[in-house]
C-alpha cells in the first residue's frame, strides 16, 4: 500500500498527474502516514538538488508547493522535514 500512495498517480501530463497524486495522498489514513514521511523525504531531496545546481525544477516544485503540502502536510508527521522543505520554499 504504502508504494501506492508515494507513486505519482496516471495523467496526461505533469499536472495532472500531480493533481490525481494529491487527491490520493489527501485520503491516506493514519496508519500509513509512513508513506507520507517517504513522499516529504523524497520532496526535500528533489528541491534541495534542484536548487543546489538551479535547476528549473526548482521553480516546479515552488509553483507545486501549496497543493502539494495540502495534501501531504499532517501536523504531527515529521515536522523537522516540513520545517526543511518549508525554509527551502522561502
Amino acid at each position: 500500500m504504502c508504494i501506492y500512495i508515494v507513486t505519482d498517480a496516471h495523467g496526461r501530463n505533469r499536472r495532472e498527474r500531480k493533481i490525481n497524486t494529491n487527491t490520493k495522498m489527501r485520503l491516506v489514513r493514519e496508519e500509513f502516514n509512513p508513506a507520507l514521511i517517504v513522499k516529504v523525504a523524497d520532496r526535500v531531496a528533489n528541491v534541495r538538488t534542484s536548487k543546489a545546481i538551479n535547476s528549473s525544477m526548482y521553480e516546479k516544485y515552488k509553483s507545486e508547493y501549496t497543493e502539494f503540502k495540502r495534501a501531504v502536510y499532517r501536523p504531527y508527521v515529521c515536522p523537522q522535514l516540513w520545517d526543511e522543505l518549508n525554509s527551502l520554499m522561502e
